[in-house]
């Protein structure tokens, strides 16, 4: 598809609504006519898990996504989703599974071998996690459903009593609420999963088991590391990193690790095992306006249409749930299972379209500019002060749209973050940066070559979007961008334009 022709495919499929989708892909969906299938129905970014599936599957998917893309004329990013270390239970001895009666006691340790199924009971983990208990304290079983209470701590063995039983199978993960454990954010697994990612050309990744700004910098390092050693894959280096925040630890360093990030998530389900349920929705709109503030999209995750994965429609309450997750300000909701392995992988794709599009329909008043200074007093940068400025133009102006030229995203990034109540169509010449921008709220990424001059920009802009009935003449055009051309985040320049004239 030549460069006009993708231009015109982009601005017809411009969705009405501003929030974006993010579809976990999997074997319910991750055909070629699945994935364009899915495209069709409004997702933007197209999620691949890696505890799921080998780096060789994941390589050929992103594939697929480009191709189908590409063939409906939209542009669809690829995040990958690191699986990070996970703490489970060891096999059981003798049993399938072991019964854990309320008042009992039970010893956890590290160890290779399974655990035993008798009275004296010894449940082994895949990690040491004396260091990180106190009598006292709590670790949760099978996502939650068995509670234990630390009695004592003695030469790597934990001694518990049980408060909540239940039947325990093997191999079940293992959850410690609050506490900072001595575990590295990334496996030698998530390594080669990330090194593999990298070479099929992701454009985010998300960093599970996150507990403070310093698994960010891991992280960083890494795709630094890897982009330096390989420099047939331009562009790896400016691969955008989304933490996944799941751990109450990593909340203690909220401000830190979102200055560190380009986006992140707000894994509500580990936040539900860690944490009691009646803080998790707290802590997503903490969570929302902290990631506003610092001007980076923010995915709220987990659970949100999570009965169509059997049945063709949601329950009112999760439909409630998907309009809050928009009026709180997220960026990009994220469906999981539903699309991943339910029943019903393009429906809920649609329906959560429809529910994002109703949602902002019935609140625009909420979709308020930031505040001209930040709270700790500090000013705002000038491309915030430009995206600030554009922003509120277009809530004193009949603005019809904000065409944005960026260079790396940021412009885009900036002016989204500011939530200017008209269309913005972002204009740049790099795929890896339309495809990034496809995760930004409000952002139509477009095809456009690099601009010489001013004027050139300018009319440009002006005949793609009126060629395209996008804008009629008469109306006001707002132009963004950074003067001299090529300098990513160097935005200075706006001009408001009366189309035609």
């Amino acid at each position: 598809m030549d460069m006009t022709s993708a231009v015109r495919s982009a601005l017809a499929a411009a969705p009405e609504r501003r929030a974006k989708i993010v579809c976990t892909l999997g074997p319910a969906c991750a055909s070629p006519a699945g994935i364009r299938e899915l495209i069709a129905a409004g997702m933007d970014v197209a999620r691949l898990n890696c505890a799921h599936g080998d780096a060789s599957w994941r390589a050929a998917i992103t594939t697929e996504v480009r191709q189908a893309a590409a063939e409906l004329g939209r542009e669809v990013a690829v995040l990958l989703d690191l699986a990070g270390p996970k703490i489970r239970t060891g096999g059981l001895a003798g049993a399938e599974r072991l019964a854990l009666a309320a008042g009992s006691t039970v010893t956890l340790m590290a160890s290779a071998t399974a655990g035993s199924a008798d009275t004296n009971s010894v449940i082994t983990t895949s990690h040491d996690l004396a260091s990180a208990v106190s009598p006292g304290d709590v670790i949760l079983l099978s996502d939650g459903l068995i509670e234990l209470r630390v009695a004592a701590v003695a030469g790597g063995a934990i001694t518990c009593q049980v408060i909540n039983g239940g039947e325990l199978a093997g191999h079940q993960g293992v959850n410690l609420p609050g506490a900072r454990l001595p575990i590295p954010a990334m496996t030698a697994q998530d390594m080669a999963d990330l090194h593999a990612g990298l070479a099929a050309g992701v454009d985010f990744v998300a960093l599970s088991f996150v507990q403070s700004a310093a698994d960010v910098d891991l992280l960083r390092q890494a795709i630094l590391d890897w982009a330096a050693a390989h420099p047939e894959a331009p562009g790896a280096a400016a691969t955008a990193i989304i933490p996944k925040l799941e751990k109450p630890s990593a909340i203690t360093e909220l401000d830190a690790i979102l200055s560190r990030s380009n986006g992140v998530m707000v894994a509500r389900g580990d936040l539900g095992v860690e944490l009691p349920p009646e803080q998790v929705p707290v802590l997503q709109k903490r969570i929302i306006r902290a990631a506003r503030r610092h001007h980076i999209p923010v995915i709220t995750a987990t659970q949100m249409l999570e009965s169509m994965t059997a049945h063709p429609r949601p329950t009112r309450a999760e439909a409630t749930d998907v309009a809050n997750a928009v009026w709180d300000g997220s960026d990009a909701l994220m469906l999981s299972g539903e699309t991943a392995s339910g029943q019903y992988p393009n429906a809920a794709v649609r329906m959560m379209a429809r529910i994002i599009t109703e949602a902002e329909g019935a609140h625009q008043e909420d979709f308020e500019p930031r505040r001209r200074r930040r709270e700790d007093g500090t000013p705002h940068s000038i491309p915030e002060t430009i995206a600030a400025a554009v922003a509120t133009a277009a809530r004193e102006l009949p603005m019809a749209a904000i065409a944005v030229y960026t260079q790396g995203g940021e412009t885009a990034r900036q002016v989204a973050a500011f939530r200017p109540p008209c269309p913005i169509y972002a204009l740049a010449a790099e795929p890896r940066v339309r495809r990034r921008l496809g995760l930004y709220w409000g952002v139509t990424p477009v095809a456009s070559p690099e601009m010489a001059t001013t004027d050139e920009m300018l009319g440009r802009a002006e005949r793609q979007l009126l060629d395209h009935a996008l804008v009629q003449p008469g109306q006001v055009l707002a132009i963004v961008a950074g003067v001299p051309f090529g300098i990513s985040g160097h935005t200075n320049l706006m001009r408001l334009v009366r189309v035609g004239e």
